[in-house]
């Protein structure tokens, strides 16, 4: 205890001192009893990272610095906490870091030690030990009070950009479908799938796994091309059968959408599309496009290209906010074209549209994505295209033309997009599992769930694999304090 106010006695006599020699000249010395820590800013920081060698033959350990100030450290007045929300990159050292402490009307900062209550007075010429929780004082400069803060440095445990995959229990029912598709609602999954030429469905909490998964005994016959149709929008599902548009909420209790309050069109959908983030997507027996916020009124869509270029078979929607402007959406519509020896039929067929949310927005149709370049979609068996980190990711098996001998094999990679679909890559980050498999077969369904979560199921072996991008499962903390 002695150690404690030893230093505030010190500081105390200090102040009377200065007072005392100051007494005989014109200048009055004001000396303030608030106290505050107003700035926290770290320094330059050693980062220590395994990579290979020049000739990527063998793991080396390699030595960088990172730049502490572009890692912002909040300060939270009330609760006296002090951290960095954007966590420093894995291997950085924080067990000697210089920083720089600024406290309102110049009051003095106090740090204590880790493993004693001996306090001592801050320098930013000092290194300081950030690998536990630290505790600074900052003290009114006229030594009458001192606020506490809790210091902590945050530092990523894994790369940001590495996948990591988790095979789940095997599903024999999934065995032997002939398609699939799957679509989540929160951390709900649902699968549909193809066997014995009835559509059948399943469900399991993305958040319990283990708990297994439970078949849906549905109220209405689900025909052979029902799995075709399911789309998920605002927390209900949708598809058709018998040529009629139905909606669950929970995948087994169906209705007529027809039944929707103020329902409008519901009749005229015959095919559903998919989903982006503001509408659903349908054709209807003319082959227009028409689009519904809600599932119950339908309105059709501008084309400004052929529709007769419009994908045949195995449709997918995937929207992504603008990075400039989040009331503005920019929508896929992708597809297989018809079976060929065309060169073009080597080719998935993509439409993009431009959506504005905002009142009084301007209406804008779809276009034919017709750029040939050298990254081009391959028009894979079951493709499947998502939106998963603010880009567009797609998987899928064998090339369906007979024009495409020699292509890419069947689920070699994930494509990935950054530019609405025009170019698709391998970008080495988004990877599927090493020992990924299905069996030979070209059935499977993609989803992912509200915890950025990807899920592959395969219809070729009943494989159930998750996985995430390291840095999309990071949480955010707090970086905004208001009174």
């Amino acid at each position: 205890m002695k150690r404690i106010i030893l230093p505030f006695i010190i500081l105390l006599s200090a102040v009377m001192l200065v007072t005392s020699c100051l007494s005989d000249t014109d200048n009055d010395v004001v000396y303030y009893s608030d106290t505050a820590m107003t700035s926290f800013t770290l320094g330059t920081l050693n980062r220590y990272y395994t990579g290979k060698n020049s000739a990527g033959t063998a793991d080396s350990t390699y030595t960088t610095t990172v730049t502490g100030s572009d890692y912002k450290m909040y300060i939270d007045q009330k609760q006296g906490l002090v951290y960095n929300a954007d966590s420093l990159p894995q291997g950085t050292d924080i067990a000697h870091v210089l920083c720089t402490v600024n406290s309102k009307n110049g009051g003095y900062i106090i740090i204590k030690n880790v493993d004693s209550d001996t306090l001592n007075y801050y320098s930013s010429s000092d290194s300081i030990d950030f690998t536990t929780t630290r505790e600074f004082r900052v003290v009114a400069n006229d030594a009458s009070a001192y606020r506490k803060y809790m210091v902590t440095l945050n530092v990523h445990k894994e790369y940001p950009d590495s996948f990591r995959w988790y095979k789940e229990s095997n599903q024999e029912a999934f065995e032997g479908m002939k398609g699939m598709k799957a679509v989540t609602i929160e951390n709900r999954l649902y699968l549909f799938g193809l066997k014995d030429n009835a559509t059948v469905a399943y469900t399991a909490n993305a958040d319990d796994i283990n708990a297994g998964w439970t078949k849906l005994n549905t109220n209405k016959n689900l025909d052979a091309d029902a799995y075709k149709n399911v789309v998920a929008q605002n927390n209900s599902l949708f598809t058709i059968t018998a040529g009629k548009l139905i909606v669950s909420t929970d995948g087994q209790n169906w209705r007529d959408a027809s039944d929707i309050n103020g329902a409008v069109g519901t009749d005229d959908v015959k095919q559903l599309l998919g989903a982006g983030n503001t509408y659903m997507y349908a054709l209807d027996a003319d082959r227009n496009i028409l689009h519904s916020a809600s599932g119950g009124v339908w309105e059709q869509d501008n084309l400004a290209d052929d529709k007769a270029q419009l994908p045949m078979d195995n449709y997918v929607v995937a929207g992504l906010k603008h990075k400039n402007d989040s009331s503005v959406e920019e929508v896929v519509l992708a597809g297989l074209p018809q079976t060929g020896n065309a060169e073009g039929d080597t080719l998935a067929v993509l439409w993009n549209k431009i959506e504005e949310t905002k009142a009084e927005s301007r209406t804008h149709s779809w276009n034919l994505n017709s750029e040939k370049n050298s990254y081009n979609l391959p028009a894979m068996a079951g493709l499947t295209i998502l939106n998963y980190g603010g880009k567009l990711i797609a998987l899928g098996g064998q090339n369906i033309s007979a024009a495409a001998s020699g292509s890419t094999a069947a689920f070699s990679h994930i494509y990935t997009s950054e530019d609405n679909g025009l170019t698709w890559h391998n970008d080495k980050v988004n990877v599927l599992p090493s020992n990924f498999s299905n069996s030979g077969s070209n059935v499977f369904a993609m989803t992912v769930d509200k915890e950025n979560r990807l899920w592959i199921i395969c219809g070729g072996n009943g494989n159930v694999w998750r996985g995430r991008l390291n840095k999309l499962g990071w949480k955010q903390q707090q970086t905004s304090f208001i009174k």
